[in-house]
């Protein structure tokens, strides 16, 4: 917003600059200074409109990180099943009772896929989401009791976690980031890749 206020100060002092000149000086030179000033104003606003579209950009991505987020709790009701991860991922329970919870896990592993589709349509880039919504999507794909039960045996209803999977564990490690549950990790599984291969 200050950038931009400093290129519309600017643009108009050149311009009123431009307009006094024209008035003193002989019209040859009046006129090419009019032209450069009109040149520069020009390409200044369009840098002004090029810096509020990014800010604009950044803005909405934000609020829609939020929103998909808040969707977790009160759209997808997810909040029970990710303390009950999150308790097993700190080895405070040592399962978190499928059969009881298959429901709740569907709809969580269902927010997943729709994160693997706006990922995939390159709606938002995994960067912008990490820090707010890796950590919920690490705790459910590396459970070793999810993958077991509903990850591996459903993999083809999964397409699109398998794909996410790939690209995020990779983000993940190239820029140095701990991966919770590595040690179960999805792409241990033995068919990961042939699976990610035949649907790429």
């Amino acid at each position: 917003m200050k950038n931009g206020r400093i290129i519309t100060a600017l643009s108009v002092f050149l311009l009123v600059l431009s307009l006094i000149g024209t008035i003193f000086l002989a019209d040859n030179i009046a006129s090419k200074i009019f032209n450069a000033v009109t040149v520069v104003t020009a390409v200044a606003g369009a840098i002004a409109l090029f810096v509020q579209f990014k800010k604009d950009k950044q803005i909405n991505e934000a609020s829609f990180i939020f929103d998909f987020s808040a969707s977790f709790y009160d759209q997808y009701n997810c909040s029970d099943i990710v303390q009950l991860l999150d308790d097993y991922a700190d080895k405070k329970v040592d399962t978190i009772d499928y059969d009881k919870n298959i429901a709740i896990i569907v709809r969580y592993m269902q927010w997943i896929e729709s994160i693997g589709a706006i990922i995939d349509e390159k709606t938002i880039q995994l960067k912008s989401i990490d820090q707010v919504l890796g950590y919920r999507f690490f705790i459910i794909v590396n459970n070793k009791e999810i993958q077991e039960k509903e990850l591996i045996p459903y993999r083809l209803h999964y397409i699109g976690t398998f794909k996410l999977y790939k690209k995020w564990y990779e983000y993940k490690k190239s820029q140095n980031l701990p991966v919770p549950l590595e040690e179960s990790s999805l792409h241990l599984y033995k068919e990961f890749d042939e699976l990610i291969e035949k649907y790429k």
